[in-house]
């Protein structure tokens, strides 16, 4: 399976999963980058200098569905912080009722197709991690965000 491979300095990255009332989870089929090219992955991406990574979050999720005046309704909940060959990867979670998701185009402003999936019948062709961060974040008995240190990639 293709994997991000960073040279030089450690970058930062948020991901968030937006669930809704049918406990289904928005998805975007990603066209950039090339090791994500046509598999499923959360909203999110690089965080940029100053931000936070709340910010982050909504900014791309703002970026990624065209829909800024959704972040009014949603309260993306720090889940996770992964640490990887990757980088570091804040996970988020925002669960928001079915109808404030009705205005989402169905391809975002770069031509991603943006789907719902029930977190049962979830895609095959997902980003590597995505199965197990989508049940750990719709878990509710998390309460606190927890630390992650993946396996480097030459041990995979």
């Amino acid at each position: 399976m293709a994997r991000l491979q960073v040279e030089g300095e450690v970058k930062h990255y948020v991901v968030g999963f937006a669930f809704n009332q049918k406990d289904e989870v928005l998805l975007v089929k990603k066209i950039k980058p090339s090791w994500q090219f046509d598999q499923w992955n959360g909203l999110g991406g690089k965080i940029e200098d100053g931000e936070t990574p709340h910010q982050t979050m909504c900014r791309e999720f703002t970026e990624e569905t065209g829909q800024a005046h959704l972040n009014d309704y949603l309260d993306w909940e720090h889940k996770a912080t992964l640490f990887g060959f990757f980088g570091t990867l804040f996970v988020f979670y925002a669960r928001g009722f079915s109808h404030i998701f009705e205005a989402l185009p169905k391809r975002n402003d770069v031509d991603e197709e943006m789907k719902w999936f029930a977190k049962t019948m979830l895609p095959g062709n997902m980003v590597y991690n995505l199965p197990w961060l989508i049940r750990f974040c719709d878990e509710q008995r998390i309460k606190a965000p927890i630390m992650i240190q993946e396996p480097d990639s030459d041990n995979n």
